[in-house]
């Protein structure tokens, strides 16, 4: 999507989208595209913004590799992969070791040790990916 005078690009998937309001940190239901969904919700579990950051290291995978992280052959399938398979990793011969450290923390299975979207900014290999691009962040 693009937004704003400057045409500010941004990733969106209205099928899992949800309004956290401020009293209401975690969503319970879900729907969406199974192939970025994150470990808490293929289980069903509570979760909350950082589920986001899961589906942007499915996204980063796939536009380094152009294949999707995880596949199945059903739903429950791919849902279990999801939950039990160790995230594939970017080869990296091919991408800066920064790229894929921050994959890698975006793939970390506990939500609770996964990097919130502020957190993933403030890297200075972000930073200076988005001073290269002449994104304004602040």
């Amino acid at each position: 999507m693009l937004s704003g005078k400057d045409l500010n690009v941004k990733l969106g998937d209205f099928g899992t989208s949800q309004v956290l309001t401020k009293n209401y940190f975690f969503v319970h239901e879900c729907v969406g595209t199974l192939f970025y969904l994150s470990p808490e919700v293929c289980k069903g579990d509570p979760f909350n913004t950082k589920t986001d950051i899961w589906s942007l290291g499915c996204i980063l995978y796939e536009l380094c590799t152009n294949r999707k992280p995880f596949d199945g052959l059903s739903d429950e399938h791919l849902k279990s992969k999801i939950i039990n398979y160790p995230h594939p990793q970017i080869p990296e011969d091919r991408f800066s070791q920064a790229l894929v450290d921050v994959y890698n923390m975006c793939m970390v299975k506990d939500m609770n040790l996964r990097p919130t979207a502020h957190q993933i900014i403030a890297l200075p290999c972000v930073m200076e990916w988005a001073g290269r691009l002449g994104i304004p962040i602040g």
